[in-house]
Parts: structure tokens; sequence; C-alpha cells
């Protein structure tokens, strides 16, 4: 009765074995990434984002020292820090939001711009319906993107955020 249970246990591990070296483990992720709700965010633990994809590229926010960062890549690699902060606005639902661009140690502008501070952002983002991005010179840059499951996306970053504080803490 045991050895029966045992063999297969062992068939079944096998199999497994054999389909994913067959499949490939990116085959099998992918299947599991297309079956979910097209409301969702992609999460990304070890670098604390949430990422949506629209029909002219990717929102990707972030989460960096208590604050909320936003990047926008479109299919032709523009990215939002090509255009300055008066260029556009931004908005969650009628919601004007005030971003600034991220600067590095030397003082050059990075890739992002920060959306603010996460106490204040994340309420905004968990019931709001829309994050908009108006573009005055360059109307064909304009986002209008459903936010969905947002307040499932700011609790992922929260708890994404403190882990890795947690972690530095234990590792310094």
């Amino acid at each position: 009765m045991m050895r029966t249970r045992m063999r297969r246990l062992l068939l079944s591990v096998l199999a497994v074995g054999l389909l994913t070296s067959v499949c490939g483990v990116d085959v099998v992720a992918a299947g599991q990434r297309a079956a979910a709700p097209a409301g969702n965010w992609e999460e990304d633990f070890r670098r604390c984002l949430i990422r949506k994809a629209f029909d002219g590229g990717t929102v990707t926010i972030s989460t960096t020292d208590g604050s909320l960062e936003i990047d926008v890549l479109w299919t032709d690699d523009t990215r939002l820090d090509a255009f300055e902060a008066a260029e556009f606005r931004a908005a969650i639902d009628q919601k004007q939001i005030e971003m600034r661009p991220l600067k590095s140690d030397t003082g050059e502008k990075v890739y992002a711009y920060e959306l603010g501070f996460f106490s204040t952002i994340a309420p905004l983002l968990s019931n709001g319906r829309w994050l908009t991005l108006a573009f005055a010179d360059h109307p064909a840059r304009n986002l209008r993107l459903p936010i969905g499951n947002g307040r499932k996306a700011m609790g992922f970053l929260k708890k994404c955020h403190d882990y890795w504080e947690k972690w530095r803490l234990r590792h310094p």
C-alpha cells in the first residue's frame, strides 16, 4: 500500500518535472498572466512596483522612501522624463496632482516623476477610477488609464515597502 502511494507520488513528480522541462517556466507563467483579469496590476515584489499596460505602452508606479513614483514608457521608447512637468497635468479622477521630477544625487533629472507621499496619494489611487495624464503640446500622448483594483495595488506596495524596510534593518 505504502509502496504504491510512493510510486504514484514519484511518477507525478517526474511528470511535472518533464512537463516543466519541455514547456519551460516562462510558458507556464505567461499562461497564468493571460488568465488574470485585465483590471489587475502586475506586481513586482523585488522592486516594489506595480505595472499596467495600455494600448501605447506601460505605466509603472513604485514606492521609495515613503513616496510614490510614476514612470510611463510608450511603445516608441519615449519615457515620461522626456517632458517637463509644466508640459502636462496629472489627475486621479478630478483631483489634480502636482508631480515633481526626481533628481539624482548629482542633481540630474532621472527617469520618473514623484506623485507625492504614499499617505497622500495611496487613498486617491485606492478609491479612484481613472489616472489621467494630459499633455498640452502632445495630445497623442494623452493617457486615461483605468485604475482597476487600486486598493489591492496600494496594499501590495505598502506590504512590499514594509517588508524591505524590515529586511534592511535586519541586514545592515
